[in-house]
């Protein structure tokens, strides 16, 4: 371990904790997931007339959805 790196705990609130980009949401049975957005987030993509190649403006799209899917979100947070 690198004598620089400090490491804090992160702290659960409203039974709620953030973990890398994941929002793990304790109810009473049960844990639920979310994706955790941070409030700086500013879904900017890559304009359809940038000089970019057509994979990197498509790339995010492709991520997002298939982020939604191999996550176990319910409907509701499919949608958001």
């Amino acid at each position: 371990m690198h004598s620089n790196i400090q490491l804090s705990p992160t702290l659960e609130t409203n039974n709620q904790i953030s973990f890398l980009d994941l929002l793990i949401i304790r109810k009473s049975q049960r844990l639920e997931i979310d994706i955790h957005r941070k409030p700086t987030t500013t879904d900017t993509t890559i304009n359809y007339l940038s000089n970019h190649p057509m994979e990197q403006k498509q790339a995010i799209y492709r991520y997002h959805i298939e982020r939604m899917l191999r996550l176990p979100l319910n409907r509701t947070r499919q949608l958001r």
